[in-house]
């Protein structure tokens, strides 16, 4: 893991394994943190950050293995809200979560398939998602806020 962090933000790189997931985590923790961000912002930034990280690394392919996922974090005050980008970039299988079919909820256990609620996590925790995929890189900027003044992390 490599990593940086300065006035504008925080970097990382994380290879592509299920060993990186944890530390990715970790990071972003630490990155909140220190932004005084609140637990329940904490909290929805880290479900988006895992589930993307287990989907790269279970989907992405050799390609995403051979490159590092590389994250920013970022903060910006848009009044009335404090707002977290976190960006997710990735050398693996063009996918794009904004887009995907949500697969309709089953009515029974009998009926419930495994998978397929990574989508629905996304969207449920993030306020805004942006995906693009240019020169081979899957790129996810995930978005979400909070109030200004709420930044006791906590709450």
């Amino acid at each position: 893991m490599a990593q940086s962090g300065d006035g504008a933000g925080y970097r990382a790189a994380f290879s592509a394994e299920k060993s990186s997931i944890a530390p990715a985590s970790t990071w972003l923790q630490d990155c909140c943190r220190q932004a005084e961000v609140p637990q329940d912002a904490l909290d929805r930034l880290d479900i988006c950050l895992n589930e993307v990280m287990a989907n790269i690394v279970s989907h992405g392919g050799p390609k995403a293995v051979a490159h590092p996922v590389e994250i920013t974090l970022t903060f910006s005050d848009q009044p009335p809200s404090r707002t977290a980008n976190l960006v997710i970039a990735d050398a693996g299988v063009a996918f794009d979560p904004t887009s995907a079919s949500q697969r309709p909820q089953a009515q029974s256990l009998a009926d419930a398939e495994p998978g397929g609620l990574g989508v629905i996590m996304l969207n449920s925790n993030a306020d805004k998602l942006l995906y693009s995929y240019i020169n081979g890189l899957n790129t996810l900027a995930i978005t979400v806020c909070w109030p200004l003044g709420v930044d006791n992390v906590d709450e």
